[in-house]
């Protein structure tokens, strides 16, 4: 975390990190549970990630602000 960056609201981050429920990842890929999958893609941050949420036939794409959400 890039302390005092604006990109960064540290209060909020350092509440989350409080989290009971909270999935904290290293892998560029992974599963975080049934059903939903992320992977690093570096898009305009090193660390950007995309995450897949599937149930049946239907899936959800969540790009962040790299790339348009959509449901197949």
């Amino acid at each position: 975390m890039e302390i005092g960056s604006a990109s960064y609201n540290t209060d909020l981050l350092e509440l989350l990190q409080q989290a009971d429920n909270l999935v904290l990842t290293e892998a560029e890929t992974g599963l975080i549970a049934d059903g939903i999958s992320y992977e690093v893609t570096g898009a305009h941050s090193k660390f950007h990630r995309v995450i897949w949420i599937r149930e049946g036939d239907s899936t959800i794409f969540f790009g962040a602000d790299d790339a348009p959400s959509f449901r197949k």
